[in-house]
């Protein structure tokens, strides 16, 4: 059973690879005061950095930052991801942790303003700070309908000004598609569960990665945003029946090992599938069975997180 060879994965090789339009994404102008309010109330998330909320600049680097805004500088563009409970601040915390602790009175800043250093924020009239308030604050927004492979490219690239992880931001990024993906076959009311969804989405992304050698797709987490988009854009047909052979494949996995059919380890279940879909390996039906209890048997194999691409290099060097 090759399901990389089955036809109608030349429905997921004909979608073609999105590039920014104006369905993609959106720049709106609202005043500070208005873009704050909507952080306190939760509308806007501000995104965490390396799991901290915590602004990382230091004190100097606010009061020069809020100097320059009071003294008219513009605010420079900020990014937002657009989700289906708000939105998330992808570019921006820093720049907005510090103008909300200004003008929130929560911080001992020291402003110069026109020149002339203001000792205490508190100083500060009435009027200075509602002006700021309304100093406008403009927002990049990625729409919900932007593929998972743009939002990625975009953190990569906003990922260069060190505000936040691009691997924990890439992991959120994930998540997201995966519960979308979840939802879609739900809808569909297909028979899945984790593990046939996980499979479905790291079998999509190991067909790209297979079939870019050569022609560089990208880096394999490319390939994964690009399965959550082929996936989620794929006609509801072609979907079914991925899911259906996907199904097919577990069966044969709980009647080869019935001991661990229990368990469904997701590394024994994607070696078994790279085994029986990857020509590289030389996997006869027969050598399955002892091939997978190699890799019971092997710590290394243990210690590989589950995924299709770590699978796919132990596999690579134990059995090519």
């Amino acid at each position: 059973m090759d399901i990389l060879q089955h036809d109608i994965f030349s429905d997921l090789k004909n979608q073609q690879v999105p590039t920014f339009n104006s369905a993609y994404i959106k720049t709106e102008t609202y005043p500070l005061g208005e873009v704050l309010d909507r952080i306190r109330c939760g509308e806007i998330r501000l995104m965490k950095v390396d799991g901290d909320v915590k602004p990382r600049w230091k004190e100097e680097q606010q009061e020069l930052f809020v100097t320059s805004v009071v003294n008219g500088l513009p605010i420079p563009l900020m990014y937002v991801n657009s989700e289906r409970d708000g939105a998330t601040i992808i570019d921006g915390f820093e720049r907005l942790a510090a103008l909300n602790a200004f003008c929130q009175g929560d911080s001992n800043m020291d402003i110069c303003l026109n020149g002339k250093r203001v000792s205490d924020a508190g100083e500060l009239s009435a009027s200075i700070r509602k002006k700021l308030l309304s100093t406008p604050v403009r927002l990049c927004s990625l729409t919900q309908k932007t593929p998972a492979l743009l939002q990625y490219h975009v953190l990569q690239w906003l990922n260069a000004s060190g505000h936040y992880s691009l691997e924990k931001s890439y992991r959120r990024l994930v998540k997201l598609k995966h519960g979308q993906l979840t939802d879609r076959l739900h809808r569909m009311q297909l028979q899945s569960n984790k593990l046939i969804v996980d499979l479905l989405a790291q079998g999509i992304a190991y067909y790209f990665f297979a079939n870019s050698q050569g022609g560089d797709f990208g880096t394999e987490q490319d390939c994964v945003c690009r399965s959550y988009d082929v996936s989620l854009a794929v006609g509801d047909a072609s979907l079914e029946i991925l899911v259906e052979h996907l199904q097919q494949f577990m069966k044969l996995y709980v009647q080869l090992f019935p001991d661990l059919a229990k368990s469904k380890s997701r590394r024994l279940v994607l070696a078994l599938y790279l085994l029986i879909v990857d020509d590289r390996f030389h996997q006869e039906a027969e050598d399955l069975p002892e091939s997978i209890s190699a890799c019971l048997a092997d710590k290394e194999f243990h210690k590989l997180p589950a995924d299709i691409f770590a699978i796919f290099r132990y596999l690579q060097s134990h059995y090519s």
